[in-house]
């Protein structure tokens, strides 16, 4: 029993942190996450990020919140590619 709570707990931190490689140019296209939140925070590239129909600059350091039933999209601006480590709860 113990194990198969290991196992199944090890499973959901691996879907919900992940980083994600945008190019030079590249979009996460509009989306809204139904029943969950994403938290993004970004670690290189620059970009511009539309929450809810509001843009804005995006560079290393910033962190981004998108909550439960709300839509948002990240664009890649800049030369360079762009690193996103994001966090996607398994919340129902």
């Amino acid at each position: 029993e113990f194990g198969r709570q290991v196992s199944e707990a090890a499973g959901q931190i691996a879907e919900i942190l992940k980083t994600m490689h945008q190019s030079a140019g590249s979009t996460i296209g509009p989306h809204v996450h139904e029943g969950s939140y994403e938290v993004m925070y970004f670690l290189s590239g620059t970009g511009v990020c539309t929450d809810d129909g509001r843009t804005v600059d995006i560079r290393p350091g910033m962190t981004h919140y998108c909550p439960p039933g709300h839509s948002h999209s990240v664009v890649n601006t800049g030369t360079e590619p762009m690193v996103i480590l994001g966090v996607v709860p398994n919340v129902k």
